[in-house]
């Protein structure tokens, strides 16, 4: 919950300066009173514009929620779905996670659907964890969609904390996610997924990272709020 749309045109016209030359796919999800204005500045650069959440309902009475279309005719390009702070702030389980996820990529949006466990997880059990999440926040998700889907990985305990999880460790952990994606699908289906890495990434630390693997990509939080400290993660990437 960052930026007026007066803060959000300056910070994303000098982004669209400093990543002018720069081809690694980016994008911001940006509050949606600034959707509009944003994808507007963005609409002849490679830059997209994306939500940090929706509602899984076509319409309704749901007063202060925003449905898929919305996002798409104020000219979003994709979609945050799941983000540890709606798990544990806003009680969201993994059943309205994957309505939601289904839902936007019915309606055209590219989605990222995070999943990650807590401390207590990490110490025991966290692959049981990350897989009943993984599977239960794709339910219903059909395979065709599956180029339009990435799996943001996220502990909870690298959240906003300065720590993070060991390169390697978060290695490991994609590794098992795809698994997981390869039997709900198929080999061939799973491919089509990227698995990004959030948690405390920052410049300091993000080449780290994305030397793994498995590694396809990054979620950027507080780190992404100055302009050329993203852009610089952009180009390090």
């Amino acid at each position: 919950m960052y930026k007026t749309n007066t803060e959000a045109k300056a910070y994303v016209s000098s982004l669209l300066s400093l990543l002018e030359e720069v081809k690694t796919p980016a994008g911001l999800a940006v509050p949606y009173t600034a959707i509009s204005l944003c994808a507007d500045l963005a609409k002849d650069h490679s830059l997209l514009i994306g939500a940090q959440n929706m509602h899984s309902a076509e319409e309704g009475a749901f007063t202060g929620e925003i449905a898929a279309d919305m996002l798409v005719d104020a000219g979003a390009e994709f979609v945050i779905i799941g983000h540890s702070e709606r798990r544990k702030l806003f009680g969201e389980s993994n059943a309205d996670v994957a309505k939601k996820a289904q839902k936007a990529l019915e309606k055209g949006l590219q989605v990222i659907v995070c999943v990650g466990e807590e401390e207590k997880h990490r110490k025991k059990g966290r692959e049981a964890f990350l897989e009943a999440q993984l599977k239960e926040s794709l339910q219903g998700v059909k395979k065709d969609f599956l180029a339009s889907l990435c799996i943001a990985y996220e502990p909870v305990w690298a959240i906003g904390t300065g720590k993070s999880a060991k390169p390697d460790e978060v290695d490991q952990i994609h590794q098992f996610l795809r698994s997981i994606l390869e039997t709900m699908f198929t080999k061939t289906h799973a491919k089509k997924v990227a698995i990004l890495y959030g948690g405390s990434v920052k410049k300091e630390n993000i080449v780290s990272y994305m030397k793994k693997t498995n590694v396809q990509g990054a979620l950027i939080g507080g780190a992404s709020l100055k302009a050329h400290d993203f852009a610089d993660m952009v180009q390090l990437h």
